[in-house]
């Protein structure tokens, strides 16, 4: 049985990345109030704080609370924390592909599951609603018009609830945009987007094989 591996997130990139949000913040802040290029500049400095200082809310809850994000790999599968309040399990045996998507300079880690609602049952409604707000809030200052409606995805609509069918719709728009359910950036890993990938490669080979050789 393989020893169960811990992937932390670098702190020293996210003390850099709160250094960061705190520039782009005080930049919007100066493109709202001394800014003279008129509306375009206080529409970018809106979005700017309103983006920037979300991100450096959160990751001051993180630090504060003494939250976890991360990753934990085990012979049942992955353990994905900061997905939640508690870590939730993406299965060998519900994965469905493994890939890297890249947007501009930023490389992610995407898992596609072939049973997504398996995913999200773990998610309590407390935990549903929030991640579906904060996923839907990310990828409207992103630059997405909206979710993807429930309606073209009837398969993922056997979670009861609102809020479950709220985070299968968000889930599903993910899938749709970058090939998965699940991203992962470098706030959730400490090493590159490629060599996790290639980690979970392996990781999720030697599963198939134990499943193969106990049918």
């Amino acid at each position: 049985m393989d020893a169960a591996i811990e992937i932390r997130p670098n702190r020293f990139y996210l003390g850099l990345a709160m250094l960061g949000c705190v520039g782009f913040v005080l930049l919007g802040l100066w493109a709202i109030f001394l800014s003279d290029r008129g509306v375009d500049a206080l529409v970018i400095g809106v979005l700017s704080v309103g983006f920037f200082g979300f991100v450096l809310i959160r990751f001051t809850q993180f630090l504060v609370r003494g939250g976890r994000r991360g990753l934990r790999l085990t012979a049942e599968g992955l353990w994905i924390y900061g997905a939640g309040r508690s870590p939730k399990l993406a299965a060998w045996r519900d994965i469905e592909a493994l890939g890297v998507y890249a947007v501009g300079n930023q490389k992610f880690n995407v898992i596609t599951l072939a049973a997504p609602e398996a995913y999200v049952a773990q998610f309590s409604e407390a935990e549903a609603r929030e991640a579906a707000s904060q996923m839907r809030w990310l990828q409207r200052f992103a630059g997405a018009a909206s979710v993807a409606s429930l309606g073209a995805h009837p398969e993922l609509n056997a979670a009861a609830g609102a809020s479950w069918r709220e985070l299968a719709g968000v889930l599903a728009w993910n899938r749709d945009m970058y090939g998965g359910e699940i991203t992962l950036g470098w706030a959730d890993r400490d090493r590159s987007a490629a060599a996790l990938d290639a980690l979970l490669r392996e990781w999720g080979g030697r599963a198939a094989e134990r499943r193969a050789q106990s049918a």
